[in-house]
């Protein structure tokens, strides 16, 4: 006979400041538990192993900023890489001067 694994998470519920309220009664902490099936396979790992997770999810939580050069001849598409990569266009504004 297979054990089932559940995860618990207890949710607390509070107000960071009690609010009295015009009766003088006082809005009070909610505590729930809730019991989630899970599978077997699915652990939650806590260490080293998980670091570039963690990491990746912070970064895409808070933005990062990217810096990114192409250096080529001119006329090799190096533009033309950057606006697909990104999906738009750069340089909208931009006039490129005729070489002669």
């Amino acid at each position: 006979m297979e054990s089932e694994s559940f995860a618990i998470v207890d949710i607390n519920i509070n107000d960071k400041h009690e609010n009295h309220q015009s009766n003088g009664n006082t809005k009070k902490s909610i505590s729930t538990v809730i019991k989630i099936k899970r599978d077997r396979n699915e652990r939650d790992y806590i260490g080293f192993a998980t670091l570039p997770e963690q990491v990746h999810r912070k970064s895409v939580k808070r933005g990062f900023d990217f810096t990114l050069m192409v250096v080529g001849e001119s006329g090799l598409g190096k533009s033309t890489l950057i606006n697909s990569l990104f999906l738009g266009d750069l340089y909208k504004g931009r006039k490129i001067p005729d070489i002669e």
